[in-house]
């Protein structure tokens, strides 16, 4: 067996300790350097609704069942420069209201609700050209 070099084996160890990619959707605009001060709240809505239930891989219910849902999220967005680099920290508040909820003809009744505010990973701008379409973008995964 051939020696191997030692960048032959880091080579090796990298593809061996490689892992899943991952992938965000995101919205046009959301990537975006805006200049320094500038506050920004976004409102993201979904309206979902249900005609079946399945209860841990049994026969589905569709006679007499649904439910409808409105949930939403409220993103603040804050521009701010460090370092002479643009930053956004974030913070997202997921509220929603799910009703008209019923397997088989008996209600199951609403509930709203807030879920815990969270903190997105702020984006950052290595190269500042706010007003144009163009510029190199960072964002630290979920």
């Amino acid at each position: 067996m051939p020696n191997l070099s030692r960048n032959a084996l880091g080579l090796l160890a990298l593809a061996l300790s490689s892992t899943p990619a991952l992938a965000v959707d995101v919205n046009a605009g959301d990537y975006t350097a805006l200049p320094a001060g500038t506050n920004v709240a976004a409102w993201y809505q979904q309206y979902g609704r249900a005609e079946r239930f399945n209860a841990d891989g049994g026969p589905d219910s569709t006679h007499a069942t649904g439910l409808k849902s409105n949930i939403s999220i409220l993103r603040l967005i804050h521009f701010m420069e460090i370092g002479g680099m643009t930053v956004d920290p974030q913070i997202l508040l997921p509220f929603g209201h799910i009703y008209d909820a019923r397997i088989a003809g008996q209600s199951l009744g609403s509930a709203s609700g807030m879920a815990t505010r969270s903190s997105a990973p702020p984006s950052g701008w290595s190269i500042n050209r706010p007003p144009g379409p163009a510029g190199v973008t960072w964002a630290s995964p979920r």
